[in-house]
């Protein structure tokens, strides 16, 4: 049961459960996908085409996507081209030729023009140790690795907005006399949708300071 409605395809999720918002007629895939994929599919916003996606583990790609004027083409669309990937004998080379800055990591074959995820590191290192990574960036968009970008390691006045939020989490897991005086903001931010004090610029405002710097 999900949301009220009975799914008899745990592969399909966000609203494509059968009954969800997504799929009132009850639609179900044709082919066969892997058991512990996911599914979801419905119409581009244009209301051009449809689209039909399924995430699955590696070696089949990460993330595969089929189009078509229905649902059900869409997702031929796909197997045609998942039975195209698995027949390749791929030759990887990085998508974004290795471009300096880069935080693509996928690859893209040469032979049937799939793109897998996950395949290179990125071309851009973490500002304290140097290791290759995107995973967080400060106020200054300097990237930083998982230890180095985790809002208990980076200095407040570096923080963005998400790092803010994050310690509102964390800190909203533990004990009262862990939450270092701030447990009326700790409760603001979990109950409603909290503005961050003042001296956390909000994600906004630092796009268009960036927008503003190159333009």
């Amino acid at each position: 049961m999900t949301n009220g409605t009975i799914n008899t395809d745990p592969r399909l999720f966000n609203g494509c459960e059968v009954g969800g918002y997504r799929n009132r007629d009850g639609w179900l895939p044709a082919c066969d996908w892997p058991a512990d994929s996911q599914i979801q599919f419905g119409q581009d916003l244009s209301g051009k085409f449809s689209f039909f996606e399924v995430f699955m583990e590696h070696p089949d790609p990460r993330f595969h996507r089929g189009e078509g004027p229905t649902v059900a083409d869409a997702e031929q669309n796909a197997w045609a081209r998942l039975e195209r990937w698995r027949a390749c004998d791929h030759e990887w080379v990085r998508r974004d030729g290795g471009a300096a800055g880069s935080t693509d990591t996928c690859g893209r074959c040469t032979k049937c023009r799939g793109v897998q995820t996950s395949m290179y590191p990125p071309m851009t290192t973490c500002r304290v140790c140097g290791v290759a990574t995107s995973d967080h960036t400060d106020r200054n968009d300097a990237y930083l690795c998982a230890v180095h970008g985790h809002w208990s390691v980076l200095p407040r006045e570096l923080w963005r907005e998400h790092h803010w939020r994050q310690q509102m989490r964390d800190l909203g897991r533990r004990r009262i006399s862990d939450m270092q005086g701030l447990e009326e903001e700790v409760w603001a931010a979990q109950s409603i949708f909290c503005e961050p004090p003042a001296d956390i610029p909000r994600e906004l405002d630092l796009v268009m300071a960036r927008y503003r710097s190159r333009s």
